[in-house]
């Protein structure tokens, strides 16, 4: 069969599989990539336009696709509207300019607004209020939101919580980085994202707690109320993330009310409070897919006894780089305990959180990253000890007082050092600029590297000159070492 002979539903197929797809920024380059389709043939041409022009956009330096859409009389094709303006001033006019160019375009489903406020602006220098626009009679048929641009400019948050109510009775995507006030209940909503930024006593709008499937709550008090939500059991859940600020009262309170996630297999809670209220309210599955708890000290305090679901995976994270508290990773360490074991068990642990050798008792750990800073010591005694590690990042390696001398290459292979019983793979070192404990330091790694039979990957900064000299000499000896990817910076190789 020819071709030119294949029946019209495979062409669109094909044309479907071809489509370049992209993000926000580079709408634009995919546009003009999926434009080339339109050259094949003309009968290409002509079952593929309604696929090219399914996106039509307005980008902050005013580069549109209206126009073309327009010539090619496409605009009934269009599905998805990119709105996007960069302002310094008063936005007001150049919003009713866009809104007046694309009032024809009723079959779109998919809003995505973006006023991006100039870098020297500040919100009061602006306007308190803009026009409330009637984007239902322009775009009847839409069914997802999306909002986003600089935060803190109460009129903007007004006017994009103005445009969702007007949706509120259908909408069932909504995606905002701004917050979201409403007196009207969205009934349908299925995925909800919704960032309170700038708002201490910011209320949740009401939604339907049986028809959300994914909900990701940011910047919301961690005394704010569920009510928001009709009914206790959001029996579709399967994705829930919450991020915590300070309770908008000072108080922190847990509500008696019991939440109910039966059917939940990602949870994510992270912020910057001193608890997290979900853990005590809710009732969560046995086994979820990914638990990932993001905080300090006094929040992990608060949960430190309580009864996590069992994950797959499970990501511990301190969020905060003035976090000073001892017990710290200790409290990490009971947390994976009582998350029970995990197929893949990461922490990561940020500036300042002290750490010595032997506080990480979490023998499940797999991924291990630590920016707070580590001796050489710390160091042995995690790999040393964490049997199931398989990737490790330090990120402020300092010399401390090993003993770890150089090590001489072994003769024969029956001389090998006993290796580390350790299923290490990815190993990262980053040194802070001691350059008395750098020679050191290279001593130890290429000590690790005879007694890390599984490793892989080894990535080296800020010793990099000193590292190769040595390493060369190993690499011609020992030719497992041949099969390790080093890593190291483009200033260390100029150097060299």
């Amino acid at each position: 069969m020819k071709f030119s002979a294949l029946p019209d539903d495979t062409y669109v197929l094909i044309t479907q599989h071809c489509l370049a797809r992209g993000s926000d920024r580079n709408i634009v380059e995919v546009f003009k990539n999926n434009l080339r389709l339109l050259q094949i043939s003309r009968k290409w041409r002509q079952l593929a336009l309604p696929s090219v022009y399914n996106v039509a956009f307005i980008t902050s330096k005013d580069v549109s696709n209206l126009e073309l859409i327009e010539l090619a009389n496409c605009t009934h094709a269009v599905r998805n509207m990119h709105i996007n303006l960069h302002y310094s001033t008063d936005p007001s006019n150049r919003l009713a300019q866009i809104v007046d160019m694309v009032k024809c375009y009723n079959r779109v489903q998919l809003l995505h607004i973006n006023l991006h406020r100039g870098i020297s602006t500040s919100a009061e220098q602006l306007p308190s209020e803009l026009p409330k626009i009637d984007f239902y009679s322009m775009f009847p048929k839409v069914t997802s939101l999306k909002f986003s641009g600089t935060p803190f400019y109460p009129a903007v948050d007004a006017l994009y919580s103005h445009i969702a109510q007007q949706y509120a009775h259908q909408l069932q995507y909504l995606d905002s980085s701004h917050p979201i006030s409403s007196e009207r209940k969205f009934e349908m909503l299925k995925h909800a994202s919704i960032n309170g930024i700038g708002v201490s006593n910011y209320k949740v709008p009401q939604m339907s707690a049986e028809c959300l499937e994914k909900l990701s709550l940011y910047n919301v008090p961690s005394d704010f109320s569920w009510n928001s939500f009709e009914g206790s059991e959001f029996s579709n859940l399967y994705e829930l993330c919450v991020y915590y600020t300070a309770a908008s009262n000072g108080n922190q309170r847990i509500p008696a009310r019991r939440l109910l996630f039966p059917k939940l297999k990602v949870l994510d809670v992270d912020g910057i409070s001193n608890e997290y209220p979900v853990f005590h309210q809710a009732v969560f599955p046995e086994e979820i897919s990914r638990l990932f708890i993001s905080g300090f000290g006094d929040m992990y305090r608060s949960i430190r006894d309580v009864k996590l679901p069992r994950a797959k995976k499970l990501g511990i994270s301190t969020s905060l780089d003035h976090d000073d508290t001892p017990q710290t990773v200790s409290y990490m360490n009971q947390i994976a305990k009582n998350a029970a074991r995990a197929e893949t068990v990461y922490f990561r642990v940020y500036n300042n959180v002290p750490v010595a050798a032997g506080d990480v008792t979490c023998t499940a750990i797999t991924v291990l990253y630590f920016k707070t800073q580590i001796s050489i010591e710390t160091m042995l005694s995690l790999i040393g000890t964490l049997h199931n590690l398989v990737d490790l990042e330090l990120g402020r390696l300092i010399g401390g007082d090993s003993t770890v001398q150089y090590v001489d290459l072994p003769e024969s292979d029956e001389q090998l050092l006993e290796p580390f019983n350790s299923k290490l793979k990815c190993l990262a070192l980053k040194v802070e600029d001691q350059p008395e404990a750098s020679s050191n330091i290279v001593d130890v790694v290429i000590f690790i590297l005879l007694k890390l039979p599984m490793l892989r990957e080894l990535m080296c900064e800020q010793l990099a000159k000193a590292f190769l000299n040595k390493l060369e000499l190993y690499v011609e000896a020992y030719p497992k070492l041949q099969t390790i990817a080093y890593g190291i910076s483009q200033d260390a190789i100029d150097n060299n």
